[in-house]
């Protein structure tokens, strides 16, 4: 499956917090004590044991347990996705300016959030962010903002980790 060494990079460059890094190193090297700490969570996404890509299912969590992922479900509709981009912006010194803008973007009736993160991420270009899908292989949209300057080293450490992929 995965390379760990990569993906820990990847954590890195997403977050400052040590112990985010040592949850997917946990999830790794001992994937029962992974599997006992964060039990509820891993079980509500239908995790009972040890799985190969348990890694990147504990990097997407612990995002999201630090409040720099939001995961959406496939029947949200672009609106969400705007309401949660804003909603992980917050700490932006620009947030203010970011409202306007993203706000007057207009979906296509029926788009999906696949669809419309492309003319999202467009509209944020211009205030040096990109909001980034991690896949999981499942029907939801683990949601973080990354940096734009980040994005190509964030690809490709994903890449070269190989549990799953970022998407723009």
């Amino acid at each position: 499956m995965g390379r760990i060494e990569p993906l820990l990079e990847l954590a890195k460059l997403i977050s400052e917090d040590d112990s985010f890094v040592s949850e997917v190193q946990l999830a790794e090297n001992q994937p029962f004590n992974y599997l006992g700490q964060f039990e509820r969570a891993l079980q509500e996404r239908g995790i009972h044991s040890a799985i190969p890509s348990l890694p990147w299912i504990a990097f997407v969590d612990g995002l999201a347990r630090r409040d720099q992922l939001v995961e959406l479900d496939w029947k949200d509709d672009p609106q969400e996705l705007i309401a949660t981009t804003m909603k992980l912006l917050k700490n932006h010194p620009e947030h203010e300016g970011l409202a306007e803008p993203i706000k007057k973007i207009e979906p296509f009736i029926d788009e999906d959030i696949e669809e419309f993160l492309p003319q999202l991420n467009a509209a944020l270009k211009e205030f040096d962010v990109q909001l980034v899908w991690i896949d999981i292989d499942s029907d939801s949209y683990p949601l973080t903002i990354l940096p734009s300057k980040n994005v190509d080293e964030a690809e490709r450490l994903a890449s070269e980790a190989d549990y799953g992929s970022l998407k723009l």
